[in-house]
């Protein structure tokens, strides 16, 4: 890999930052700033800058972006002050989010989104995952005692207790 100019890197560094390129060029110093575009849209062209600002760009979304996003869905999902359907949309990304996409039966591999869930099964899936982890509380003429999930529950929601 061709190795990269300190005024490329700072153009890499104000795109990343979120300037446009025409800004980050005139930040980087590059020559006169008339022809700030022409010398934008030359590095966005350039292999080595392309690269380096798609390694930059993932370095930040996997360690500043994300985090932050998962930050903002949890505050929203834990807020009894949002309005259902929002909490419901919060559940929903943080699931996704945790590699829980959906459910199906594992004989023919078929998986329904949760986007594409009713809220009905969307309840049900978040008592049985509940349920598994030995979070759901009944009350039993006044006395809690967890649930488990039973083979009722796997056949309802198309889960199987052996998978995660």
């Amino acid at each position: 890999m061709a190795s990269l100019t300190k005024r490329q890197i700072a153009f890499i560094d104000g795109v990343a930052r979120g300037m446009t390129p025409t800004e980050a060029v005139r930040q980087a110093g590059y020559g006169p700033t008339h022809l700030a575009s022409q010398y934008a849209y030359r590095l966005q062209r350039t292999p080595a800058v392309q690269l380096a600002l798609r390694a930059r760009l993932k370095a930040r979304i996997e360690t500043t972006l994300i985090p932050n996003a998962l930050s903002v869905i949890e505050e929203v999902l834990l807020d009894p002050a949002q309005p259902g359907g929002v909490r419901m949309k919060a559940a929903q990304l943080a699931l996704q989010a945790g590699n829980f996409f959906g459910t199906g039966s594992e004989d023919n591999g078929a998986r329904t989104l949760l986007s594409q869930m009713s809220l009905a099964d969307l309840e049900r899936l978040a008592e049985a995952q509940m349920a598994e982890a030995g979070l759901l509380q009944i009350e039993h003429d006044g006395d809690p005692s967890p649930v488990t999930a039973s083979e009722d529950d796997e056949e309802e929601t198309g889960l199987d207790s052996a998978e995660p």
